[in-house]
């Protein structure tokens, strides 16, 4: 199986690196909910961040991302400030940005501690 990296390149599945978040969130561009999966680093794959049609979906083994985004490709990840949602962050890569809206404050900055200690390379515990 293949996946779309966020560069557009082909590369294939890899369902290797600890997961360290999971959980439905939205996307701000479609405002729809998407299960969301935090990868860290792996012998095989950098860390990233996954996204997928539902739980049971990437469950399915065999399903591939909606879309991948390697943290180490992000030269910015900070919160978003949108006016009509409170809790917004968003990643920026050379060619796009994407924007993941929250639920609540607190869950927000739990997944923007992870992201940026992911995109520098520490260690989650």
């Amino acid at each position: 199986m293949f996946r779309m990296s966020s560069s557009r390149e082909v590369v294939p599945r890899v369902d290797t690196g600890e997961i360290i978040k999971q959980g439905y969130l939205k996307k701000l561009k479609t405002m729809r909910k998407k299960y969301f999966v935090l990868r860290g680093d792996s012998a095989e794959a950098s860390a990233r961040l996954e996204y997928y049609e539902s739980e049971k979906k990437w469950k399915t083994s065999t399903c591939n991302p909606k879309r991948t985004i390697t943290l180490k490709n992000c030269f910015n990840i900070n919160k978003k400030l949108d006016t009509r949602h409170k809790w917004v962050i968003a990643l920026y890569t050379r060619n796009d940005k994407f924007c993941i809206v929250f639920d609540n404050e607190e869950e927000m900055e739990d997944w923007l501690q992870a992201l940026l200690a992911l995109q520098q390379g520490e260690k989650i515990e």
